[in-house]
């Protein structure tokens, strides 16, 4: 178990702080921008252009608390991996375990739980959104734990601290955002338990477990962030300028012509009638 705290004494430098102020300042453009884009529109229809204002917004914010709690200083000035732990048989084992779990999650759950109708995949934009969505969401749970290790001392407890946070707030997000207004319609109804049990939540654990024993910051990161890498992929993350996908909300409430299975399976029986 670690015997410090991972961003304690974290600071900064003035080329890292001026990044900051500009995502600041960027924030500020996409949240005038996606106040003139829905202006007198019906938010209920799926705009790829809105949804990537919303996605980079969320990114944003994301790196900005990650700079303001000492995350991303920490990560930028430290070895992605611990050359001490890499001679470790438990530590290889443990890593080497935590891929297994988090590419069975995230190369067959969650994609046999998604569905893309039939959309276009754009590589060029989905998999740079991707990569970003998959940094900027790991920063947000590192972030939590910096906040965390402020108060408390024990990493078992800040580890608790941090998967109750970030439980408490990714499926609010989700629930409101970003599965309604940025992620296309992608989910299956009954799959969604199956996602969040054998990919979401064993993937949180572990790599919670991997920071509680060994601290190693770079390595932790790359767990979330490919797990959202690859949901980016396999739901075919529409590109900005896309005009055929269509959202989850908007097939919830019947705007569009689509028999969307997000739905439970007793309502799309009633509805559709299959």
């Amino acid at each position: 178990m670690i015997d410090h705290k991972l961003f304690a004494g974290a600071q900064s430098w003035p080329a890292l702080d001026a990044f900051a102020y500009g995502l600041m300042v960027f924030t500020a453009v996409l949240l005038l921008l996606l106040f003139l884009g829905t202006r007198g529109k019906d938010t209920r229809i799926y705009d790829a252009k809105l949804a990537w204002i919303r996605a980079l917004i969320y990114f944003s914010l994301c790196w900005i608390l990650s700079w303001a709690t000492g995350v991303l200083p920490t990560l930028l000035s430290t070895p992605l991996v611990n050359p001490e732990h890499t001679g470790q048989t438990s530590w290889i084992v443990f890593v080497a375990a935590t891929w297994v779990v988090v590419l069975i999650g995230y190369i067959y759950v969650w994609p046999t739980g998604s569905v893309t109708y039939k959309r276009r995949f754009y590589p060029l934009t989905t998999i740079p959104l991707g990569i970003v969505w998959g940094l900027s969401e790991a920063q947000l749970f590192l972030s939590y734990w910096a906040i965390a290790e402020r108060f408390v001392d024990a990493p078992w407890l800040i580890a608790i601290i941090t998967y109750i946070g970030a439980s408490l707030t990714n499926g609010p997000l989700h629930l409101f955002y970003w599965d309604r207004y940025v992620s296309p319609d992608h989910n299956i109804y009954e799959w969604n338990i199956k996602k969040v049990m054998f990919a979401h939540n064993p993937t949180l654990i572990l790599s919670l477990i991997f920071l509680v024993v060994w601290g190693d910051v770079g390595v932790y990161l790359f767990w979330p962030a490919f797990a959202l890498f690859a949901c980016a992929i396999a739901q075919k993350f529409p590109a900005p300028w896309d005009t055929l996908s269509h959202g989850e909300l908007e097939a919830q409430e019947g705007l569009c012509d689509v028999q969307t299975m997000s739905l439970p399976p007793e309502v799309r029986k009633e509805r559709y009638g299959s």
